[in-house]
């Protein structure tokens, strides 16, 4: 079952070496995936706040807690009340007063589609490279709820596969044509599909996937029909000799 989800105040805390600490006070429609947002983005060293990022890369002790639960009309009310109360102290981490967010709840138009991918596409490919491995590493050890895997499968399904993306697989596949695996290779593949390891482990197939299964392969070629090897005349004469004495045996019993 999924989490419920909080929307509400959050606040960062980063405390410093002489027990003082640094604070940052936020809203947001789902705190919880917001703070795993602003630990990935710490972590990796790609905060949107500067100010933040280096506050966390010289202490490197944070803490989370959500401040108070609010409906979503109320965030930027609820926001500027704790702004209001911590700002302009050296320890507050909020660079801006305004606790107004601008576009909230509006659909991205087209144009700024475009732009977005336009000024993904004119980056360098070092830089694109360095963002994908830092998403990556954010990523890493998360664990999916069911909603998330099935909004990615259906994100994943509605995207397709492009031309170039095909052409790519089926190169990649034309060059592992006829290679051969290790032996090293072949049991790390044999010992991930093994027991529970394996998807189908535990699973009892109903008749109705059985039948699925059977004609599907219906019809299908086999891969050693028409390859058998010519027999000799001598190798075909003492398959006759033991097929007469079979058939003889048999007549006298």
């Amino acid at each position: 079952m999924a989490k419920e989800k909080i929307c509400g105040i959050y606040l960062l805390t980063i405390k410093t070496d002489s027990f003082r600490s640094y604070y940052y006070v936020g809203q947001s429609q789902n705190c919880e995936k917001r703070i795993l947002t602003h630990l990935r983005t710490l972590r990796s060293g790609n905060h949107h706040s500067v100010k933040v990022q280096n506050i966390f890369n010289k202490y490197n002790n944070i803490s989370f807690e959500i401040l108070e639960k609010c409906m979503v009309e109320d965030l930027c009310s609820y926001e500027q009340w704790w702004i209001d109360e911590m700002y302009g102290s050296k320890y507050c981490m909020n660079i801006s007063k305004d606790a107004k967010v601008f576009g909230r709840g509006l659909p991205m138009s087209e144009d700024a589609k475009v732009k977005r991918k336009l000024t993904w596409a004119n980056k360098p490919p070092e830089e694109i490279q360095r963002a994908r491995q830092n998403i990556s590493k954010g990523l890493r050890g998360r664990e999916w709820g069911p909603e998330a895997r099935m909004n990615a499968s259906i994100a994943a399904k509605a995207r397709g596969i492009s031309e170039e993306t095909r052409a790519k697989l089926d190169a990649a596949s034309h060059a592992r044509k006829g290679s051969k695996l290790s032996e090293e290779t072949r049991t790390k593949m044999s010992d991930a599909r093994k027991g529970s390891k394996n998807h189908n482990f535990g699973k009892i197939m109903s008749e109705e996937q059985r039948l699925k299964i059977s004609l599907t392969k219906t019809g299908c070629k086999n891969p050693h029909k028409g390859n058998v090897t010519k027999w000799s005349d001598a190798r075909r004469e003492r398959f006759d000799a033991k097929k007469k004495l079979k058939e003889g045996l048999k007549h006298e019993l």
